[in-house]
């Protein structure tokens, strides 16, 4: 994290693109609010709020109201903790009347395991690997709760490790990260997965390849943002999730994947149904198909099932309608940020939806504005996980919302992100926010 005090960013950052059609908002402009005696707060505190020692973060903050008007806040981590501990998930949630009051929920437990379901003996093929829960969507109609859960098979934890990972090509060379869907009751106490055809529901035509990736570039999807409502009233729920795909580090490999690294669109009418789930293709201009696909039980098109970034090269992690700007704000981080004193370093960002159809999840302007200059993004010390929620985000004030899903951000909505301190003692991590002040500049 880095080491310096918020109140010293105060960025104005006005960005003059296109206006809208009625010119109501020529200008917008997000901008961190810290102002002597309100600097960043801390919402989850390793030290005050863990249930165990390896209680940590690390995954964005996302958040809903259950059925029974309590805030939870999906915010843990799965990986491969000591044995010393004798647990693998730390998929714990946040909960309370609001996102101002909310303890962590040590006594009920985790909300779904992390472990791989055949530990320690997982295949890739299983997709049900190491597994962190996140964006959830609270279904009003139904009264459930659905999430997308991030899995990830990691070759060199296989022993023999030889086996699905040479030694020196370990980490993200010999990762498999894929998108899965769980589904809970209203009160969000415990998730199960729901797997069409024993596969996952976001995902790539490619079987896993032995040290078949690289730096910076996985063998699949490493994220996604969280769920939105369409606020064109069509009935839509949409995602972002990223694609991976690139030359393997593996000299002569037997598989050349296509280079694929950016932001794909989906969208589903049935949250709950894997299969309606369907991609925005940008060459043909409509939703083709879906990825709820297992390569290990079909052969694939590649090219019919390879999903089409409509932002490229963006590692994105939430999403939001603001209503102030009357656009989509997208947060991202970006390792190559030029700043105004033109020095470059990693930042987090925000990317705006096109002022002329500013409704339209498939129409961007991809300038990124600055937000938070972060130099040391997943590093120690260090910030991640980018998220942005509005306390008063469940509707839009005009009607539109059902009062459950934070979707929609207003004037001031929170910026969250975790906050890295050392190596030595990877697990402490703490999550921050700060206030943000959206308005649309001098017309």
């Amino acid at each position: 994290m880095l080491r310096y005090k918020l109140i010293s960013l105060f960025f104005s950052l006005f960005f003059l693109g296109n206006a809208y059609a009625d010119g109501q908002c020529p200008n917008p402009s997000i901008t961190i609010v810290a102002p002597a005696g309100e600097q960043q707060q801390t919402v989850f505190s390793w030290e005050r709020d863990r249930c165990d020692k390896y209680d940590t973060i690390d995954i964005p903050a996302t958040a809903f109201v259950d059925q029974n008007n309590q805030v939870e806040m999906l915010l843990g981590a799965a990986g491969e903790f000591p044995a010393e501990t004798g647990l693998n998930s730390h998929n714990y949630r946040m909960i309370g009347p609001s996102l101002d009051q909310l303890t962590r929920d040590c006594a009920n437990g985790p909300v779904i395991s992390g472990a791989p379901q055949n530990a320690p003996n997982d295949l890739p093929s299983d997709f049900d690997n190491w597994k962190w829960i996140t964006d959830p969507w609270f279904d009003v109609k139904n009264q459930q709760v659905y999430a997308f859960v991030h899995n990830e098979f990691h070759g060199w934890n296989i022993y023999p490790d030889t086996l699905f990972c040479s030694s020196q090509y370990a980490n993200t060379a010999c990762w498999y990260p894929t998108v899965l869907l769980a589904e809970s009751a209203g009160d969000g106490r415990q998730y199960q997965l729901i797997k069409p055809n024993n596969g996952p529901i976001i995902g790539t035509p490619y079987t896993y390849l032995k040290d078949g990736g690289r730096r910076g570039v996985n063998q699949g999807i490493p994220v996604q943002t969280n769920i939105l409502s369409s606020p064109m009233g069509d009935g839509y729920l949409y995602i972002m999730a990223e694609a991976s795909l690139g030359p393997p580090s593996l000299p002569n490999s037997p598989v050349i994947f296509p280079t694929v690294d950016g932001m794909c669109l989906f969208r589903s009418k049935k949250p709950g149904d894997p299969t309606e789930w369907v991609a925005w293709d940008p060459d043909t201009k409509q939703y083709n198909n879906s990825f709820t696909v297992n390569p290990y039980l079909q052969k694939l098109n590649t090219s019919d099932h390879t999903c089409k970034p409509i932002i490229k090269g963006s590692y994105c992690t939430s999403w939001s309608f603001n209503t102030v700007l009357n656009r989509y704000v997208l947060i991202c981080n970006k390792y190559n940020q030029v700043l105004p004193n033109n020095n470059v370093t990693s930042a987090f960002v925000y990317l705006l939806s096109n002022g002329t159809n500013p409704k339209d999840p498939t129409a961007w302007d991809l300038h990124t504005h600055l937000l938070m200059a972060a130099p040391q993004i997943q590093q120690y010390p260090g910030t991640a996980y980018p998220s942005l929620i509005d306390p008063t985000g469940t509707t839009d004030g005009a009607g539109h919302g059902d009062g459950h899903n934070f979707e929609y951000s207003g004037v001031s909505p929170y910026f969250y992100y975790t906050q890295f301190y050392t190596a030595n003692n990877w697990q402490k991590r703490d999550l921050k926010r700060v206030k943000l002040y959206v308005s649309c500049g001098m017309s």
